[in-house]
């Protein structure tokens, strides 16, 4: 299921709180397993319901509440004022721009989604990290990959959120910006390029993490491009939330 049980436990008790309107009054923790099992292998309806011994409506309507409900999640689980610390000197998270593969227009090409990391479609979205914890705190997008790159969306969006001396630590696609610092800037003594280092490094721990669930690796998403966000801010939350019970990430 991509998860330990006690996060998938977790996460039924906030969806509880406030379960989905009009939901079938029959739901069970098995129908949110279904949709964890979807994120992680990302089979085909048929081969799903096989293995869960439903038919494809049933397993087609309980993932897509599920889906749904884990990714609406994010507004209680991935939290923007979470980054902030006493310390970090007004560098309260590291930004990075991440791919994921989206469903081809094969009657029509379209520039606009080429991603050039993915080397095909793609969505675009800004993931935020706070550098105290290593929690995630912001998700923005999605993005056509080839229409909006790392400094035009945080210009966009993260920029107009940062307090008023706040800056924001990312690579090099974010140069350009004075809110912007990065491991390539003049005059940075090699203690501090190496404690950028580390961070960055950690944010791409955590983008690692987002792509090991096979709904956002797959070289072909099949669902349509409306429901790409709800995987992955599905995705984010169910990573979160075993990022909070492991106490930080990895480094």
């Amino acid at each position: 299921y991509g998860c330990p049980p006690e996060d998938a436990a977790v996460a039924w008790n906030l969806i509880e709180q406030d379960p989905p309107e009009d939901i079938r009054k029959n739901r069970a923790i098995k129908h949110l397993l279904w949709s964890l099992a979807l994120m992680k292998n990302y089979a085909t309806e048929v081969l799903n319901a096989r293995l869960f011994d439903c038919d494809e409506d049933t397993w087609r309507y309980w993932t897509t509440v599920y889906v749904t409900a884990l990714s609406r999640l994010s507004f209680k689980v991935i939290l923007w004022n979470n980054r902030i610390s006493s310390d970090n000197e007004g560098i309260y998270v590291t930004l990075d721009g991440v791919d994921f593969h989206c469903q081809d227009n094969h009657q029509m090409f379209d520039p606009s989604l080429y991603s050039h990391k993915l080397n095909g479609a793609g969505w675009r979205y800004e993931v935020g990290i706070s550098v105290e914890s290593g929690d995630i705190v912001s998700i923005v997008g999605p993005f056509k990959a080839g229409e909006a790159n790392d400094l035009t969306i945080f210009k966009r969006y993260t920029k107009n959120l940062l307090l008023p001396d706040e800056k924001v630590l990312a690579d090099r696609g974010y140069r350009g910006d004075d809110r912007v610092v990065t491991n390539y800037d003049s005059g940075i003594g090699d203690d501090l390029k190496k404690e950028r280092g580390r961070l960055l490094a950690r944010h791409e721990t955590i983008n690692g993490r987002l792509k090991k669930w096979s709904c956002l690796n797959v070289a072909r998403f099949r669902h349509n491009a409306a429901k790409h966000s709800d995987f992955v801010y599905a995705v984010a939350v169910m990573t979160q939330l075993r990022i909070s019970a492991d106490g930080g990430v990895w480094e």
